[in-house]
């Protein structure tokens, strides 16, 4: 018998131990002329490297306009929405952005919104990303 509850002790430390390294981040997709949710079911691709291994996960928002995933210990994230583009945070043609983990846990970040003068403030978890539907010129440059 003390060798059962050996082994229930270090089943009980792994479990935490696992537990207590999972960093989860909500990202929240807004549109920037009003600051309502996308709404349900968007397109979302979030990439992120954790050791040799490199994750990209395809989430659909819910209705809250939200994606919420785990980072498996990365240090940084990046997110794309499918037929949507950023309100000002960077150029069109510009690589993805890096999201640090650490930055959205802690305090909560928001992208830069020149859609509309509808603002927000940050929340700690999460990351508040300003949208816009994609253009039809903007789809097309997308596909050269």
């Amino acid at each position: 018998m003390p060798n059962c509850a050996l082994l229930l002790l270090v089943i009980a430390a792994l479990m935490f131990g696992n537990f207590a390294s999972a960093q989860n981040v909500s990202v929240q997709f807004l549109q920037g002329k009003n600051g309502k949710p996308v709404g349900p079911g968007k397109g979302i691709y979030v990439a992120f490297q954790s050791g040799p291994i490199r994750s990209i996960l395809n989430l659909h928002t819910d209705d809250q306009g939200a994606v919420h995933f785990d980072v498996e210990g990365a240090k940084t994230f990046r997110v794309a929405p499918f037929g949507y583009v950023t309100c000002g945070e960077q150029a069109f043609d510009a690589p993805l952005k890096d999201y640090s983990v650490d930055d959205v846990v802690n305090d909560g970040l928001l992208t830069r919104n020149n859609c509309g003068t509808f603002d927000s403030q940050p929340q700690p978890g999460r990351l508040l990303y300003f949208v816009k539907r994609e253009s039809s010129s903007e789809t097309f440059k997308n596909l050269n």
